[in-house]
């Protein structure tokens, strides 16, 4: 599966708080996760979207910030209209033609 597609994905089930839209992306194998699952990944993930939309105001917009310390990593981060920090930010590593995803948590 095509990274653009998958990263697209991602950012749409996010902004429009849609998690389960990127359940078929998320079971490509094209796509690795941090935790001991894609089951678990998912779990944590669909929170943290869920969480995201009760406490954000207005639309969430896409920055993408890479990592100062590694080559292949960037934080998609997710920013409300009012709030200084990010509401949701998912670390992606790009390794050879595989996406590692990882949430982090507050």
């Amino acid at each position: 599966m095509n990274r653009d597609f998958i990263l697209e994905a991602l950012t749409d089930s996010c902004i429009t708080f849609t998690p389960e839209s990127f359940i078929p992306f998320l079971m490509s194998d094209d796509v690795i996760v941090s935790m001991p699952s894609k089951v678990v990944f998912y779990s944590f993930f669909k929170r943290m979207v869920i969480y995201t939309k009760n406490n954000s105001v207005g639309k969430l917009y896409l920055k993408i910030e890479k990592v100062p310390s590694e080559e292949n990593e960037f934080y998609y981060n997710f920013y409300d209209d009012v709030h200084k920090f990010a509401r949701l930010t998912i670390v992606v590593t790009f390794l050879n033609k595989k996406i590692e995803l990882d949430v982090l948590p507050f």
